[in-house]
């Protein structure tokens, strides 16, 4: 979603806002040109200052959770949460959680 101009014309969009800082200026501009925005999967803590409809998607913090109830479940003494993308802060919040 570099450019604005490639989502004029559409009637909704529908995006994960996986990096904050590059996303929340372009879902900004969409909703203030009058183009619905739903974000999923990533961005619970921000949808609602971009302007965006909705979220669909989860709690990072409760999937960390589930996965460390079910470690120790398994007698699990040392877990190892690989954040992959460290600007997305889902990840970073479902690894502190667990």
């Amino acid at each position: 979603m570099r450019s604005l101009h490639h989502y004029t014309g559409r009637s909704a969009i529908v995006i994960g806002n996986f990096v904050p800082s590059a996303f929340d200026p372009l879902i900004k501009k969409a909703t203030a040109a009058g183009i619905p925005v739903v974000v999923v999967n990533t961005g619970l803590d921000t949808w609602e200052a971009t302007g965006a409809l909705g979220f669909v998607g989860f709690v990072p913090e409760g999937l960390g959770e589930a996965a460390a109830k079910a470690a120790l479940k398994d007698d699990v003494s040392h877990l190892l949460c690989v954040n992959h993308a460290p600007v997305n802060p889902t990840l970073g919040a479902r690894c502190e959680a667990a």
